[in-house]
């Protein structure tokens, strides 16, 4: 095929990784494949390639204009589910597993994030309560979407089976320009996103934990409540099921992801599905952080255990959580903006951003890690002190 007729898909700056075009190729001739830095990037077989440029009608950036959501209607919600056991498990209030499970018991579909057993992170698709632990829990790297929109679809041409599909704003926003139809039983929900890694610098990471660790780490928890809510921890579990606890502000990955920003993808610096009226979800949820910075809120034992934020963005995602039993309290939009800049904003992109992925290919780990660590001795006293706590006060007594 000549090289003119060949779509003009996203490039390294703009692409999200959606996996819209993939998705739509009726050719198979869109595969989406890692690039230098490990993100996912649409390559095209031009044996394949019949140039019906569906795939760049598909892409929801080149589709891409300037309206923004009317937010002064968005009921919002302080939440959390009423088991103790699941809310514990969750990362926040664990409303995601309040959606899901509504999902289930009406013999519908789920799709989320989860861990393969090479700790790779991709969507799948959930039928039973008993699997929902996979795709709970918070991750900060990029998910593969693979051909799940696919089967998103076929799910959704039976109009009495009622399908929950959760994910970034991008990954909604390729869903839905993959899908062009709007869809009574589909309830998208978005998660709060903050910016996404890639997947070749978690398994960097986990290596270099491995490493030092000398085990072979068969899953990994990004937000673990063994402190609090607001102070959580990573665990990494050992093949022979043993954990070990890593503090957040000590830890390398959540560093550059979320104190530096230095390790996101470069469309996370400008995302463009933020607010965005003709590609929005039915819900967003995420952790509420900023609880009572504009109105009083006496649960105490919430801040602990975890407080959940849910906001309603369309008639289909209110009448969805109409008759839902979980506990929840209103609030206002702006307070729950407060505190959560990923509601409404890009990540600023720092000018370590330029280094990092490249150091990634060049430094052993080790010296990525101290080139790039920033956390101060201050930080470090306070981590180790609240971690021996219980010891010290036992010292003490004695």
């Amino acid at each position: 095929m000549n090289n003119s007729e060949l779509p003009k898909l996203c490039n390294d700056e703009t692409c999200t990784g959606c996996g819209a075009c993939e998705n739509t190729c009726p050719t198979d001739a869109i595969k989406l494949l890692g690039n230098e830095e490990g993100f996912l990037m649409p390559h095209v077989n031009e044996q394949k390639c019949i140039g019906c440029h569906k795939c760049e009608k598909a892409c929801p950036v080149l589709s891409f204009d300037e309206k923004t959501d009317d937010t002064s209607n968005y009921k919002t919600f302080a939440c959390w589910h009423n088991d103790d056991k699941i809310r514990k498990e969750s990362s926040s209030g664990g409303i995601f597993s309040v959606l899901a499970e509504k999902i289930l018991t009406d013999k519908g579909s789920v799709y989320g994030a989860a861990y393969d057993e090479g700790l790779n992170l991709k969507h799948i698709k959930v039928i039973r309560n008993e699997s929902l632990y996979k795709v709970r829990k918070t991750k900060y790297i990029q998910s593969q979407i693979g051909k799940i929109f696919k089967d998103v679809k076929e799910d959704l041409k039976d109009p009495g089976k009622k399908v929950l599909f959760t994910g970034t704003p991008c990954q909604i926003a390729g869903l839905k320009s993959f899908l062009i139809n709007d869809y009574d039983n589909l309830i998208c929900v978005d998660l709060i996103c903050h910016g996404v890694p890639s997947n070749l610098f978690f398994k960097k990471y986990i290596t270099w934990i491995e490493s030092k660790l000398n085990i072979n780490i068969s899953n990994f928890e990004f937000r673990n409540k063994k402190v609090s809510w607001k102070d959580s921890c990573r665990i990494a579990e050992s093949k022979e099921g043993k954990q070990y606890y890593i503090p957040r502000k000590l830890d390398f990955f959540y560093n550059c992801f979320g104190k530096q920003n230095n390790s996101l993808r470069e469309c996370c610096y400008n995302c463009k599905f933020k607010n965005r009226a003709d590609f929005h979800a039915d819900i967003t949820i995420g952790d509420f952080w900023g609880i009572g910075t504009e109105q009083q809120f006496k649960e105490k034992q919430a801040k602990i255990k975890g407080i959940s934020i849910l906001i309603i963005k369309t008639e289909k995602g209110e009448m969805f959580i109409k008759d839902m039993d979980f506990y929840k309290q209103e609030r206002t939009y702006r307070e729950g903006m407060m505190k959560n800049p990923g509601i409404y904003s890009s990540a600023k992109r720092p000018k370590s951003r330029d280094t990092l992925y490249k150091d990634l290919l060049l430094l052993n780990f080790e010296d990525l890690t101290k080139k790039y660590t920033t956390t101060n001795i201050r930080e470090r006293a306070s981590y180790w002190l609240r971690e021996n706590i219980p010891f010290l006060i036992k010292l003490i007594r004695q």
